[in-house]
């Protein structure tokens, strides 16, 4: 009494165990209503929070203080925060140039130390350095 729907293997369950007719795998699905990670950050990020700024209490969204704060630790010389803003400008803005007005770099080869010069003025001395 074996047919040829009655084979068994990898794929092919059983046919007492496999789905009837209109019936789904996932019988309570997902929730109507769920949110995915995009939309939760997005929710967030777009959040308004009261900002006191030179006196004046304004509503400011997270995106836009978060923003604000990187663009500020980069004017103090911090090297991450200013290779956060560029990265950052440079996803929202794809082909713009992270110097401001337009004015194109000047493309100049510099050597090893000429690079570790400049790159310490960015960074905070040392205990030993500070000695001596």
């Amino acid at each position: 009494m074996s047919t040829a729907n009655d084979t068994v293997g990898y794929g092919k369950p059983p046919q007492k165990h496999q789905f009837k007719p209109g019936q789904s795998g996932n019988p309570n699905g997902r929730p109507k209503g769920s949110k995915n990670l995009a939309t939760i950050l997005k929710e967030e990020l777009d959040q308004k929070i009261p900002v006191t700024e030179g006196g004046i209490r304004r509503q400011v969204s997270k995106r836009r203080l978060a923003v604000r704060q990187q663009v500020n630790k980069a004017a103090q010389g911090d090297p991450k925060a200013f290779i956060a803003i560029t990265k950052l400008q440079q996803s929202a803005e794809p082909g713009a140039l992270p110097m401001a007005g337009g004015v194109e770099p000047l493309r100049t080869e510099l050597t090893e130390e000429q690079c570790m010069a400049a790159l310490s003025r960015f960074r905070k001395p040392t205990a030993k350095e500070t000695e001596a």
